[in-house]
């Protein structure tokens, strides 16, 4: 669902970087005529607002301010334009970087974007009337970088948000401190636990060599008592065999006595 979500933020950035492109090439192809007709428009409307006893003027001060306030209405519409360009270039960036990382992306959407500045003044320069300057392509680049930081710091902020939205959260959620809490007590279970193993298998320790000594003793007991029934053995040995030789004796002292 959110590679669908992402998917979908690519392609409407990715339209409205085309439209704006669109945008841009279009107001670059009017005439002079044309271009100068819709800046006076606009200008007349600043100058009311700006000077409102512009009516009083007479003609050469008339054509002064409108001469100046004019350009000046020509350039900023020119950095607007850009600069709304170069945000829609770094939120076009922004979303491929959820799918896949992109190195420099600030620097990649100024880029394209001052390449497309070129581009429209070297349009201009085969429409009647108009013609392409280093100073409108260095205008239209700023604009561009100006578009791309607003962005930045959109994104800076929102991320900040969330990021003190969720740490208030773990402080005052009150599931959050019952996890810590089964957490704490969990670790004081498992080193208890851990404790008695050792001191039960020091125990277990213990007994087996106790147990290992009684067989030790069971085991010199068993040699005494194989040793005594040797000796046993052997007194038993000699007896019979001095019992041989007293029937020995005795046969020899029957033998005698018959022969006399």
């Amino acid at each position: 669902m959110d590679r669908k979500k992402d998917l979908l933020r690519i392609i409407i950035t990715l339209v409205a970087v085309a439209a704006i492109m669109l945008t841009i090439f279009i107001f670059s192809s009017f005439k002079r005529e044309v271009s100068a007709s819709q800046s006076e428009k606009i200008t007349e409307v600043i100058v009311k607002i700006i000077y409102p006893d512009s009516v009083t003027w007479d003609n050469a001060k008339r054509e002064t301010v409108y001469a100046s306030t004019g350009l000046t209405v020509r350039k900023a519409a020119h950095f607007a334009e850009f600069a709304l360009l170069g945000a829609a270039l770094m939120l076009h960036l922004d979303a491929i970087m959820r799918l896949r990382r992109i190195r420099y992306a600030p620097m990649l959407a100024v880029a394209i974007g001052a390449f497309y500045a070129v581009t429209d003044e070297f349009h201009q320069l085969f429409v009647e009337g108009r013609g392409g300057t280093t100073e409108d392509v260095l205008i239209d680049s700023a604009g561009v970088l100006f578009g791309v930081l607003v962005v930045l710091l959109a994104v800076w902020l929102v991320a900040r948000g969330k990021e003190r939205k969720a740490v208030k959260a773990v402080k005052t959620g009150k599931t959050g401190n019952d996890a810590e809490h089964n957490a704490d007590e969990l670790n004081a279970a498992v080193h208890s636990g851990a404790e008695h193993n050792a001191a039960t298998g020091d125990g277990e320790a213990d007994k087996n060599a106790a147990d290992n000594g009684a067989v030790h003793s069971g085991a010199e007991h068993n040699a005494a008592t194989g040793d005594g029934e040797a000796g046993k053995n052997a007194a038993d040995n000699g007896a019979v065999h001095n019992a041989a030789e007293h029937n020995a004796a005795t046969g020899d002292g029957e033998a005698d006595k018959r022969v006399n």
